[in-house]
């Protein structure tokens, strides 16, 4: 598997209109979510993949500044909406299984189970009854863990990542690489 970058976001604020039983405003808020990560695909230059689900999403991408700019262009055009983002950036990858994969990528996986096989050809065989994704790394467990501990609208850089020379720029537009020092 090649080395990447995963981030996962979740935008603030669905939770009370759910609860306040505010379809339009859920419903408002989900569509120009899910549009602005349409928006972005382009962004990613075919070395990324986006999975989302309602108000949350999982991005890869190979590079880290193309990460970067896609998520200041999320967190950017979310917020002239109205919408707050908070999340992790994290390296790691998803390994996301779909159903979409040809057999020769999925035994890429190094540490693909006879299960998850099995797993992988029942979603082939049904996907076009059935989509989601099965992500076969603690990676993804780690950025929504990181995520859970922001308070406010903010992407939780992974120490590791803030160590590189970008780390400057990350904290001054929003993004922090302490979670246990620094809330925004």
């Amino acid at each position: 598997m090649k080395s990447s970058y995963i981030a996962y976001i979740d935008i603030l604020g669905t939770k009370n209109s759910s609860e306040n039983e505010d379809f339009d405003e859920y419903l408002k808020s989900i569509t120009n979510f899910q549009n602005e990560l349409l928006a972005v695909v382009p962004d990613l230059e075919g070395h990324g993949k986006i999975h989302f689900f309602s108000d949350c999403a999982f991005i890869e991408s190979e590079n880290l500044d193309t990460m970067i700019k896609v998520l200041k262009n999320i967190r950017n055009d979310l917020f002239n909406t109205g919408l707050f983002i908070r999340g992790a950036l994290i390296k790691g990858t998803l390994a996301a299984i779909t159903g979409k994969e040809t057999e020769e990528e999925i035994n890429n996986y190094l540490d693909i189970s006879k299960k998850t096989l099995s797993t992988w050809k029942r979603c082939k065989q049904y996907s076009s009854e059935i989509g989601g994704a099965l992500f076969l790394n603690k990676d993804v467990a780690k950025a929504a863990y990181y995520e859970s501990f922001l308070k406010a609208s903010a992407i939780y850089v992974d120490n590791e990542l803030a160590e590189i020379s970008i780390k400057s720029q990350l904290v001054n537009s929003g993004f922090i690489s302490d979670v246990n020092k620094i809330y925004i």
